[in-house]
């Protein structure tokens, strides 16, 4: 039972942040918790911090900070809270930037680990402030910021058109007209359409008779009867007419999900002191999307007491390569009784995918003691494919 506990507490350090929006003026609640190099929760005190968000992963430029003076937090039981923006302001240009870096800085121990990315606070942001504004400004709104649909013939002002009158480009393409309509008969026992300035297409619309009445039925509806046979050619119809009566190949399939899966439980790896490959799967993206790839195996640990053990497992887009973050990691301390250890360990990493192509992802492992080795076996990698054509959810 004393392995559980530790491997429970490691799947629980990979999921103590959270980041939320407070209103107005914005606030961002950080929360975090505080270990040593074994894994346990540092000592109840209070510690000096500093939090800075940066506009880069690494480098780049800082734009903000917690205050002048480091801020003194109260740590229990390793969990510590801070409330971005309490003790300076967090500025409105924060808006503005696609993604957003935080880091933070402990007074005796220095900067923790690597920048942490908040994926979501920018466009949190311009919700926030947008919401707080209810006005938009003056010649901001063009063609790419109305959405899809959202406008319908009755918003569009009527000014410049009379009733019965069209709308239409003149013929040098330059602008929009206003014209009055006619119906004529082309001779051949169909109509034809044009302005009254004469203009319009030839013979649209081709009937069995030469009577108007067959141009539509009382509900405006053309029928098959009204088209005359031969008169469609190909290049007037949708390319999905075309796949009637033929068979939907897997590669015109571009909305659906997919799933690909390895596993291998004949082959027992010995892993050294650094990153090997033993397993690995490739998946066809049709589409950009994201990929989560989920990897499972056995470890074998020939423990000896008064030596710690270490070992870690992820995916990397390399064989024998460091891997993705975040990476799964079991802790074995020094005064674990000797005897074999035989643990399953799993990890779960997503991944976006930005253009369609075969993907290729390595489930890695290592035992991080150095001199020391571990068994794995029974491998499973398993990948998802979801495409972005359902669209996202906002918070």
């Amino acid at each position: 039972m004393k392995f559980t506990r530790l491997f429970i507490t490691v799947i629980i350090l990979s999921i103590t942040a959270a980041i939320t929006f407070a209103g107005v003026p914005p606030y961002i609640n950080y929360q975090g918790r505080l270990t040593n190099s074994e894994g346990f929760p540092v000592n109840d005190s209070t510690y000096t911090f500093r939090f800075q968000i940066y506009d880069a992963e690494s480098g780049g430029d800082e734009l903000w900070t917690s205050a002048p003076e480091i801020d003194a937090i109260a740590v229990t039981n390793g969990l510590y809270n801070y409330i971005l923006g309490s003790s300076n302001p967090l500025p409105d240009s924060l808006a503005k930037y696609e993604s957003l870096w935080l880091n933070i800085t402990i007074d005796d121990i220095g900067e923790i680990g690597q920048r942490i990315h908040l994926t979501s606070v920018s466009y949190a942001f311009k919700a926030l402030y947008a919401d707080a504004a209810g006005t938009i400004a003056d010649n901001v709104v063009d063609s790419n910021t109305i959405l899809n649909s959202s406008i319908s013939l009755n918003d569009i002002d009527s000014t410049g058109a009379g009733a019965n009158q069209i709308i239409k480009r003149n013929p040098a393409n330059t602008a929009w007209i206003f014209a009055n309509d006619s119906i004529s008969s082309n001779g051949l026992g169909g109509w034809n359409w044009s302005d009254s300035a004469g203009h319009g297409p030839d013979s649209v619309i081709y009937a069995d008779s030469a009577s108007q009445a067959d141009y539509a039925d009382s509900a405006g509806t053309v029928n098959a009867g009204d088209i005359r046979s031969g008169m469609l050619s190909n290049s007037r119809l949708s390319s999905n007419v075309s796949k009637l009566g033929q068979t939907i190949e897997s590669g015109e399939i571009t909305d659906e999900p997919g799933i690909a899966r390895y596993y291998n439980d004949t082959t027992n790896y010995t892993v050294p002191f650094a990153w090997t490959t033993v397993g690995q799967q490739s998946i066809n993206c049709p589409t950009p999307g994201y990929i989560l790839a989920i990897g499972s195996a056995t470890i074998t640990i020939e423990h000896e007491n008064g030596t710690g053990r270490h070992p870690l497992m992820g995916f990397s887009h390399a064989p024998n390569q460091d891997v993705y973050r975040p990476r799964s990691q079991f802790m074995l301390p020094e005064n674990y009784p000797t005897g074999m250890v035989r643990i399953q360990m799993h990890n779960i990493t997503f991944i976006p995918c930005s253009v369609s192509d075969t993907y290729t992802y390595y489930l890695n492992c290592v035992e991080s003691s150095s001199g020391a080795e571990i068994e794995v076996s029974n491998v499973q990698v398993i990948l998802l494919f979801f495409p972005t054509a359902y669209g996202t959810v906002s918070k």
